[in-house]
């Protein structure tokens, strides 16, 4: 048993369904708007997206890399899905990436406008 098998076959799966099960709880959480988390409504819609572009991320990953590790080389169905599954790949951590930088923004647009608040030009001159 190669270490390449050993990454692609048993460890990628079992980090995969554990990514996967958090994801399932995050978008559960995260859409109960019963539990008390005081969020934006955009910051909880960005991280159920994050949420969902992972899980896809982690399901193409799998049927990629795992059932070419398990199965025989060149079966016919592996032949014709790869082609269409490593572009959908690349683009759920494309859309994953590209949802962390918005989160990143409209994080530092509420701290910038929460800052701006707290911090008004009558504060400030009392800390001078």
């Amino acid at each position: 048993m190669s270490f390449s098998f050993f990454l692609e076959a048993i460890a990628l799966p079992i980090v995969s369904v554990f990514g996967l099960a958090g994801n399932v709880l995050s978008v559960i959480i995260l859409n109960n708007r019963h539990g008390g988390l005081d969020l934006n409504s955009s910051f909880t819609s960005l991280l159920v997206c994050l949420a969902i572009f992972d899980s896809l991320f982690l399901i193409l990953a799998n049927s990629i890399y795992t059932v070419s590790a398990l199965l025989p080389s060149h079966t016919s169905l592996h032949v014709l899905a790869i082609p269409y599954l490593i572009p959908l790949a690349s683009i759920a951590l494309t859309g994953s990436v590209y949802t962390v930088v918005a989160i990143t923004i409209e994080r530092y647009a509420t701290l910038r406008q929460w800052h701006s608040r707290l911090l008004s030009p009558r504060v400030l001159i009392l800390f001078y």
